[in-house]
C-alpha cells in the first residue's frame, strides 16, 4: 500500500500500481494496475455486522477527485447508520425501471419455480408483446395507476372485449409478479400490486362454451360428415368426441397409456402439468384397439410414425 498524501492531479497522476488510500475521505481509494490504469474503490467495514463493503465507482479521470469523494461520501453516510449502502443502490436503481425491464417473460421462460407449458409461454408473450407493451411499456414501474392500467383495457376492449380480458389476467399476473417475491429476487422496488381490481373476466363476451348445448340434430351433422371417410379417421374423430380430448393429445398418444380400459396420460402431455385419466366404455375400449406403438399410425416412405397432421376433415370438424 503506496503512503498516504492528500490527492490532487498531479499526486494522483504521479502514482506507481498499488492502493492509495484518500486521507480526506474514509474507505476511499485509488487502485493503480500495472498499466497504469486508476480505479477508484470503496472498501470499509460496516461495525454492527462486521459486513466488508468493497465497491468500485470507475476509472480516474472519467470520475474526478470532487465526484469520488461525493460517492464516498454517501457510502459512509449509510455505513454509519449501520447499513449496508448496497440496498439503498439497488432501490435507487430500480425507481427508474419500466414495465419492459422488469424481465418477466425472460423469467418464466427459465421456469425456476414453475415450468410452464410451451402453449402457456407463447400465449403470455402474445398478450404482453402485442397489448400490453405497446401501450404501458414505456410506463415507470414503481409510478403505475390502477387508472392507468384500466384505461389501457378499456382502450383495447373498443377493438375486442375478448383480448381486453386477457390483457387484464396478464397485467394482473405481471403485476402480482412483481409485488412478489420473485419481483424482489429480481431487483424490482414495486411494493404493492398498483391493480389488483384488473378482472379477467370484466367484460362480457358472449355465452360461454359450456353452456350451450348441441341439439340432437346438430349431434347428427358430424357423424353424417364423417359417412364418407375412411375408417382411420372415422375412427379419431370419434375418439375425440368420446373422450373430448385435444387432437394432439389423441393423435400423440403411444398405445401404451391405454390399458384395461383406461387411459392415462401423463403430465408432460397434459396442458395443466397433471396426469389425466380417462374412463372408457365399449365404444371408446373398441375404438382405441390397435397392434401398433401408437395409437395412430402414419405410413410413409420415410417409415412408420405416429400422426402429426390432420385431414380436411378434422380441420373442418374440430377447427
Amino acid at each position: 500500500m503506496g503512503k498516504a498524501q492528500h490527492f490532487s492531479t498531479s499526486v494522483i497522476d504521479a502514482q506507481c500500481e498499488g492502493k492509495h488510500p484518500d486521507p480526506s475521505m474514509a474507505g476511499l481509494c485509488v487502485i493503480v494496475s500495472g498499466t497504469g490504469r486508476k480505479v477508484w474503490q470503496f472498501c470499509r467495514r460496516i461495525a454492527k455486522s462486521g459486513l466488508v463493503i468493497t465497491l468500485k465507482l470507475g476509472a480516474y479521470p472519467a470520475h474526478s477527485i470532487a465526484a469520488a469523494r461525493q460517492w464516498a461520501s454517501g457510502l459512509n453516510d449509510a455505513i454509519e447508520r449501520g447499513e449496508d449502502p448496497r440496498i439503498g443502490m439497488r432501490l435507487e436503481k430500480t425507481k427508474g425501471l419500466t414495465v419492459c425491464d422488469a424481465l418477466y417473460l425472460a423469467t418464466m421462460k427459465r421456469g425456476e419455480r414453475k415450468a410452464l407449458k410451451p402453449r402457456t409461454l407463447a400465449d403470455k408473450e402474445i398478450i404482453f408483446e402485442r397489448d400490453i407493451k405497446p401501450r404501458l411499456g414505456r410506463k415507470v414501474l414503481v409510478e403505475l395507476t390502477e387508472d392507468e392500467c384500466w384505461d389501457a383495457v378499456y382502450d383495447k376492449a373498443k377493438m375486442s372485449k375478448d383480448r381486453a380480458n386477457k390483457m387484464a389476467g396478464e397485467l394482473s399476473c405481471f403485476l402480482r409478479w412483481c409485488a412478489g417475491r420473485e419481483g424482489k429476487m429480481a431487483g424490482l422496488a414495486l411494493q404493492a400490486h398498483p391493480a389488483v381490481t384488473l378482472n379477467s373476466n370484466w367484460f362480457a363476451t358472449g355465452p360461454k362454451a359450456n353452456k350451450r348445448f348441441l341439439s340432437s340434430e346438430e349431434l347428427g351433422w358430424p357423424l353424417q360428415a364423417l359417412a364418407p371417410e375412411a375408417h382411420y379417421y372415422r375412427r379419431g374423430i370419434l375418439l375425440l368426441l368420446l373422450t373430448a380430448a385435444r387432437r394432439n393429445e389423441l393423435f400423440g398418444a403411444p398405445a401404451a397409456e391405454v390399458s384395461n380400459g383406461v387411459w392415462t396420460r401423463p403430465p408432460r402431455r397434459s396442458k395443466n402439468g397433471e396426469e389425466n385419466i380417462v374412463m372408457l366404455g365399449p365404444w371408446g375400449r373398441q375404438l382405441m384397439q390397435t397392434n401398433h406403438e401408437w395409437l395412430f399410425l402414419r405410413v410413409s416412405s420415410m417409415g412408420r410414425s405416429f400422426v402429426g397432421g390432420s385431414r380436411c376433415a378434422i380441420v373442418s370438424l374440430i377447427g
